[in-house]
């Protein structure tokens, strides 16, 4: 296993099952690295995708070397490694905090486009149902026309990570501050705001109604 600073992530339970769902050819190659499938360098996550990623970035196979080579690897090249992972990594992962504010102006700068605002939990069941339809509508949709926003309300930072690793959030998560959900009087989750082009709100969706917000994009899209 790689020397300090590398140490096994906390979440590497987490990981581990994530790697087994989803990139189950890519965990023989990392496990070179050790006896888990995620690591954490200065506070940095780096999961077993990222790291796939990172080899093919690199065009470095681990599996066609043995693990003595890996682990012999310079103080440079793990660096290197590193900085790869957080430049691959997506703007979600940070998992910054947003108020009222922050909301407001990011609605004045997405005139022009559909607006989705996701206010959701980890802990609630009905938005689990609801998130994979905002992935597939952020696959289906380019940025220029369609922007889609999660803010997590009475959630932590380390359980919303956790279910980021689950899920694969495609479009940026924010913690909610208090002042956000209060201004747009959020009472429960999951609740969605749909804005259209001109900025002006189109609903408040409180609840989960499976194909609803794909409808009310689809016909709001910008011509």
């Amino acid at each position: 296993m790689p020397t300090t600073p590398w140490a096994p992530c906390a979440r590497r339970a987490s990981c581990a099952k994530r790697a087994r769902r989803h990139e189950a050819p890519c965990l023989p190659r990392y496990s070179a690295l050790g006896s888990g499938c995620c690591f954490e360098f200065a506070g940095i996550n780096v999961n077993a995708a990222e790291c796939c990623s990172i080899m093919t970035l690199f065009r470095t196979s681990v599996s066609s070397r043995p693990a003595p080579y890996l682990k012999g690897l310079g103080v440079a090249v793990v660096v290197a490694l590193v900085l790869a992972a957080i430049w691959l990594r997506p703007a979600y992962a940070s998992l910054q905090k947003m108020s009222d504010l922050d909301v407001l102006q990011l609605i004045s700068e997405s005139k022009g486009k559909v607006t989705v605002i996701n206010f959701f939990a980890s802990w609630c069941g009905p938005c689990r149902l609801e998130i994979p339809e905002l992935i597939e509508l952020r696959k289906q949709y380019p940025k220029e026309d369609v922007v889609v926003v999660g803010l997590a309300v009475d959630d932590t930072r380390d359980a919303l990570q956790a279910m980021s690793d689950e899920v694969g959030f495609n479009y940026p998560v924010y913690l909610a501050e208090s002042s956000a959900a209060k201004l747009f009087n959020v009472e429960g989750v999951p609740m969605v705001l749909v804005y259209a082009p001109d900025g002006k709100l189109i609903t408040t969706q409180v609840g989960y109604r499976p194909g609803y917000v794909r409808e009310l994009v689809e016909e709001h899209l910008p011509k």
